[in-house]
């Protein structure tokens, strides 16, 4: 996408047992891709791995919160960004068309400019291949959502375990490569 990201909208399709991302970017395109539960998964461990500290904290926070009677989300993820009606509508182009492409490689990197290269695609030669650049609050916005879709899709995921694990991640010095 050669636009800034406007919107994410990530659903559940049961029939499928994948959820269906949809980028909207600002000049009112819309790219939609599938993304298994193994690709969530693996996007959950590879975006995790690049976040900074202060946002795995966050995101800590808000997943152990999840559910909990808080009321004070001020050191977490506030859920009311997730309330906005997506701004999809039957004139948004759709420059890979109207069915989703199925992901079948990522990559996540950080950028010179401290925002996120995220990069979903096929494995073939002549596969789709999109790039989006993460701010770190839309990183942390993707990774709230995909948490939250997998909790919708029921996928055992180990989220609990995942989100108490996420902080210590850079803290700890094993090498993981």
């Amino acid at each position: 996408m050669t636009n800034s990201i406007a919107q994410f909208n990530i659903q559940f399709d049961a029939v499928e047992d994948r959820l269906q991302l949809r980028v909207l970017s600002t000049d009112d395109k819309e790219i939609r891709v599938w993304l298994t539960r193994r690709y969530v998964r693996l996007l959950l461990q590879t975006m995790s791995e690049q976040l900074p500290e202060d946002s795995q904290v966050k995101l800590q926070k808000s997943q152990l919160d999840h559910g909990s009677t808080a009321t004070d989300d001020s050191e977490g993820i506030s859920d009311s960004q997730f309330d906005e009606q997506y701004k999809g509508t039957e004139d948004t182009a759709l420059p890979l068309g109207a069915d989703p492409v199925l992901v079948s490689n990522i990559a996540c990197r950080e950028q010179t400019d401290g925002n996120l290269a995220l990069v979903l695609g096929q494995q073939h030669e002549d596969g789709v291949k999109m790039q989006m650049s993460l701010s770190t609050e839309l990183a942390e916005n993707l990774v709230q959502m995909l948490l939250q879709a997998a909790r919708v899709a029921e996928w055992d995921l180990n989220i609990n375990s995942w989100a108490e694990n996420f902080a210590n991640q850079r803290t700890d010095n094993t090498v993981l490569h």
